[in-house]
């Protein structure tokens, strides 16, 4: 799943000839590539964070980001308490626990995009 979210973000952010007014920001193009993307997402934000904090306030404000966010195949994590590196001995523990989780929900799905390790 990753490896397909990664290729459709590089696509999405090349440019074969930059021409004048196509530029888009990379919110953007992000968005472009989770609403393309047709694997499963996992998103993990951190409540002591001002990264995660400003994206959560752009994309409410955004209709492409919204429309992404809201996906069934977006599965959003949040940490209160937690910083941007979940540093503290606590927010590492419930953000691992959180990964393997949805690690495992994900190897019960049948995904084209899912990368299985055998």
């Amino acid at each position: 799943a990753l490896r397909g979210l990664f290729h459709k973000i590089l696509v999405s952010t090349r440019s074969s000839t930059p021409q004048v007014g196509s530029a888009q920001k990379y919110q953007q193009k992000m968005a472009a590539a989770w609403l393309g993307f047709s694997g499963q997402i996992s998103l993990l934000l951190s409540g002591e964070d001002y990264t995660a904090k400003e994206f959560i306030e752009f994309a409410s404000a955004n209709d492409d980001w919204e429309s992404a966010l809201t996906r069934p195949s977006v599965i959003r994590h949040d940490f209160e308490g937690a910083d941007h590196t979940f540093s503290t001995e606590t927010s590492h523990a419930k953000v691992v626990r959180s990964s393997v989780d949805w690690l495992k929900r994900m190897a019960t799905i049948r995904n084209p995009n899912f990368l299985y390790l055998k």
